[in-house]
């Protein structure tokens, strides 16, 4: 399931497929509900894996998939503010030569005194979260430097501090830019980002884009007030993603004997263990939750198949999905199976 870094194509399609491209004013929190299947996906591949013992310990696992992206989410910004001092320490050392030239007494400090930057510096929501992830990269000196002198020869740096117009505006679409647009290309990150979490290695791109729209919506007048996006849009949202976790996994059994009865012409046991779980997790969808459209689940199930499994096995679950329509009635409860309420 782990995708390659370092292909830009692979940046891009990877953000058009979980929704990145989502309107800012439709964007409510972090992590959306594809994104959420594909956790969902991940932990139960984990839990048939033998990687966690107990469908509690699944939970507590999709969980804190949520809370490592969010935290994430905070360490990037982190990590820009980070590059920030060491651009301040920079400058106060070219000051301080013995012999200083003129560049280096009257410095551009359009890069360090962005507006945009010294708000989120400020902003109360950050702090609290800085505290709490306990955020800090003063083990990660090298990281900072390279990206730094990476930074200062890159086509948006140099736009950017040479344009015309210095306001607010221009520092927001500037660090907008510096995470969706520099940001992913820089492979010495992606290496450390591993090496804290392993959680972070299949969704740096997607955080980064997240983090761009957040940049994207903050206005002068929030000052310290600065929104930022939450895990979860909701409450629903959280009892969504563990009520598929809990209920794709306690109905493994019937479910993977509904995919065989519809898959006769396919040899079961050689079906993917990925395809599997997408198929039992759509079952379970469709009979949980009644207020998603039939036609919306199949749909996701589909486009996740076609991101991570081979064209032949995309095709088989689509194909598949489809001649299941049959046992669904209009109310989206599947015909052979008896209603179940879990207790969340």
């Amino acid at each position: 399931m782990e995708k390659n870094k370092s292909d830009a194509k692979n940046h891009q399609r990877f953000f058009t497929f979980v929704g990145c491209n989502v309107k800012l004013r439709s964007l409510k929190s972090m992590i959306n509900r594809r994104f959420l299947r594909i956790k969902i996906m991940q932990t139960i591949f984990s839990y048939n894996s033998g990687a966690v013992d107990s469908i509690k310990e699944a939970e507590k696992l999709l969980l804190q998939s949520v809370t490592e992206s969010h935290k994430l989410y905070f360490y990037l910004i982190e990590l820009l503010l980070e590059v920030v001092k060491y651009a301040n320490q920079k400058i106060e050392i070219a000051r301080n030569k013995k012999i200083p030239t003129y560049e280096d007494l009257n410095p551009n400090l359009r890069f360090v005194k962005n507006r945009v930057i010294q708000q989120i510096k400020t902003s109360e929501e950050f702090n609290k979260y800085r505290k709490k992830y306990k955020l800090a990269l003063d083990d990660k000196p090298e990281l900072i430097k390279k990206i730094y002198i990476q930074l200062i020869v890159s086509p948006i740096y140099k736009e950017y501090m040479s344009a015309d117009i210095d306001d607010f505006e221009q520092d927001k679409n500037f660090v907008s830019r510096f995470f969706i647009k520099f940001l992913p290309y820089c492979d010495d990150l992606y290496s450390v980002l591993e090496e804290i979490s392993v959680f972070w290695n299949d969704e740096t791109e997607f955080v980064m884009s997240m983090l761009s729209k957040t940049i994207k919506k903050i206005t002068i007048t929030e000052g310290i007030y600065i929104r930022y996006l939450p895990p979860f849009a909701s409450y629903d949202d959280e009892r969504f993603a563990l009520l598929l976790l809990r209920d794709s996994i306690e109905n493994k059994v019937s479910y993977q004997e509904t995919i065989k009865e519809f898959s006769k012409n396919w040899d079961a046991d050689r079906i993917a263990r990925t395809d599997m779980i997408l198929m039992q997790m759509a079952i379970s969808e469709i009979k949980q939750f009644e207020n998603i459209p039939l036609q919306v689940s199949l749909n996701e199930y589909i486009e996740i198949a076609k991101f991570y499994s081979t064209a032949k096995s995309s095709n088989f679950i689509n194909g598949l999905l489809d001649r299941m329509k049959s046992g669904f009635d209009l109310s989206n409860k599947l015909s052979y199976f008896d209603k179940k309420e879990l207790d969340l």
